[in-house]
């Protein structure tokens, strides 16, 4: 009973193990078995049917069943000759000679069938109980897919099957194939290992790094949907590219030689003449201070500002300002810069040069209004593009205002970054106007702080 018993439980696990590996190894079509025929129900069909392989091969087996090997054996040896190479009909004459007691052409069917379908596992498995020195190509074949599929138990199976040879060939002629096949088998295993522990850290990783943007995520929508409105401080560094020009007062012109100021330097080429100079201050830049306010509306950010700037100058006075007197005649004889004068001559108007008249810096106030657009958010950075418009005006800071002013507006484009402290982020930024007559660079560095 014990014997039956072992038998039983083999047949379960062949039974768990059958179709295992059916993604990994590729096997025969397989002629379908007529279930509903007894051997006498097809009898009157045989005669009509020789050139039928599946029925031959049906025929064949249910006289196999029936203990009829002579006729089995003759009939699937006409259905393998109608087709020699279709493995599916070796393994069946294989299983009919093993159940005959005939191991010898057994053997060469299964030899047969695996000619012409190497990986048909289930020739190999009954191709083994016979002739066990098959242990060695069929462990070769599960090694060659372990290496193919990186699989660590098609490594296990081939690691058993070179064992099982070397039980039954110690010193055979694979012997030495045999221990080298188990060391790259258990090396491939290794290397299996530490890739599923690389895959296992990547995917740890990848896990961390999609929660982590998750969380970033409900930060961001957290950050740009509470306090959303902001007030701030910045201090601003504007360049224009034009060279503004302050021009004389009318009630002025006559009462000073100087007609035009410069910011920047004087034009190339320009020449001074004794009574119409220009000075020009070499001004690049204009230093200003700006407090504004906004609010978030998502990832936009509306921003307005009041600018005001001061730059203090090189140049402290405004040269050749002068008074004229008017003409006059002469009362008696007199002498005047070196010229005498009789009386009753016309003494012409006299200038009196004066460089009282400090000019101190440059000054401007504007309004500007700006969109920014949060285009990337990993906290506490934050990455924006911008575009913006201003208007206002730049004047002279003089004790006595010789010079008027110059009206500028400008629309730009531009962007930078926010680096934040919980609610408080410093912003460096840059916008260029491109358009106006306040066109040029204005660099921004500030403060603002939610609420």
């Amino acid at each position: 009973m014990r014997i039956f018993k072992y038998i039983y439980i083999l047949v379960l696990i062949g039974l768990c193990f059958a179709g295992k590996y059916d993604d990994i190894f590729s096997k025969p079509k397989e002629f379908p078995l007529y279930t509903d025929k007894t051997l006498m129900d097809m009898v009157p069909q045989l005669e009509s049917n020789l050139n039928n392989p599946e029925f031959l091969y049906n025929y064949a087996w249910k006289a196999k069943e029936e203990g009829d090997f002579s006729t089995a054996v003759n009939y699937i040896e006409k259905a393998v000759a109608l087709r020699p190479q279709n493995a599916f009909l070796h393994f069946k004459a294989g299983q009919i000679y093993i159940a005959k007691g005939d191991n010898a052409n057994a053997q060469k069917h299964f030899e047969k069938a695996l000619e012409n379908e190497y990986e048909y596992l289930d020739a190999w498995n009954e191709l083994i109980k016979i002739a066990p020195e098959y242990y060695y190509n069929l462990a070769q074949l599960f090694g060659e897919k372990a290496h193919q599929f990186s699989r660590a138990d098609l490594a296990d199976e081939a690691i058993g099957y070179y064992n099982k040879y070397l039980e039954k060939f110690t010193s055979g002629e694979y012997a030495d194939g045999a221990q080298a096949g188990i060391r790259d088998m258990e090396l491939l295993k290794s290397e299996i290992s530490s890739r599923k522990k690389i895959r296992k850290q990547q995917e740890k990783q990848q896990k961390n790094l999609a929660e982590k943007r998750l969380e970033q995520k409900k930060e961001m929508e957290k950050f740009r949907t509470t306090r959303r409105r902001f007030v701030g401080l910045f201090l601003n560094t504007f360049s224009p590219s034009k060279n503004f020009i302050y021009t004389v007062k009318d009630e002025w012109r006559n009462k000073c030689i100087t007609k035009r100021i410069y910011q920047k330097d004087l034009p190339e080429g320009y020449v001074k003449t004794d009574y119409d100079t220009v000075n020009g201050f070499g001004v690049t830049s204009l230093s200003e201070f700006a407090i504004g306010g906004g609010y978030f509306i998502g990832p936009l950010i509306l921003r307005g500002s009041i600018i005001f700037g001061r730059s203090s100058l090189k140049r402290t006075y405004l040269e050749d300002t002068t008074v004229t007197q008017p003409e006059i005649i002469a009362e008696h004889d007199t002498i005047i810069n070196d010229s005498l004068y009789h009386t009753g001559d016309v003494i012409q108007p006299i200038r009196i040069s004066r460089d009282d008249n400090p000019i101190s810096s440059i000054n401007s106030m504007r309004f500007s209004a700006e969109g920014l657009y949060n285009f990337y958010y990993a906290n506490p950075l934050l990455f924006y593009v911008s575009t913006g418009a201003d208007f206002g005006y730049t004047y002279l800071d003089e004790r006595e205002a010789h010079f008027g002013s110059n009206w500028i507006y400008g629309v730009g484009i531009g962007g930078g970054a926010m680096l934040r402290f919980n609610n408080l982020l410093i912003d460096i930024g840059y916008r260029y106007n491109f358009s106006g007559t306040s066109g040029g660079g204005l660099l921004i560095i500030g403060g603002m702080f939610k609420f």
